[in-house]
C-alpha cells in the first residue's frame, strides 16, 4: 500500500510519498522515487503499481510539455489540475486506465 500526502502552507507546498514497492506481504524495493518533477514549479506524486505509475507519470509530463510548446505558455495550477483530470477520464473511456493515484503540487506564479 502506498502512502502519499501534500500540505499547502502560506508560502510553501510539501509533497511526500513513501519509497517502498511491495505487493501483498513481499517488499521488493525500499528506495523507489515516486515523485516526478514536471516543470520547475510542478511536481507529481503517483502511487500504485510500478508500471502504471511510471506510464501515467510520463504520459502526464509529456502532455504538459506538448501543451507548453504547442501554445507557447505554461499552465497554471487550475489548468494543470484540469489537464490531469481530462487525461485520466480520457484513459478510462479508452479502456486504458491506469491504477495509479496522482497527487500534484505546484508553486504559485508569484514565486517564479
Amino acid at each position: 500500500m502506498d502512502s502519499q500526502f501534500a500540505i499547502q502552507g502560506k508560502d510553501f507546498v510539501l509533497v511526500a510519498a513513501d519509497a517502498s514497492v511491495a505487493q501483498s506481504k513481499v517488499k521488493f524495493k525500499e528506495d523507489e522515487d515516486k515523485l516526478l518533477t514536471i516543470d520547475d514549479d510542478k511536481i507529481l506524486c503517483i502511487g500504485g503499481p510500478v508500471g502504471d505509475r511510471v506510464n501515467f507519470g510520463e504520459y502526464v509530463k509529456n502532455n504538459i510539455h506538448l501543451y507548453k510548446y504547442k501554445h507557447g505558455f505554461k499552465l497554471n495550477t487550475a489548468e494543470s489540475a484540469g489537464l490531469f483530470k481530462n487525461l485520466r477520464v480520457h484513459q478510462k473511456r479508452a479502456r486504458q486506465s491506469h491504477k495509479g493515484s496522482p497527487l500534484a503540487g505546484q508553486l504559485p506564479t508569484r514565486w517564479n
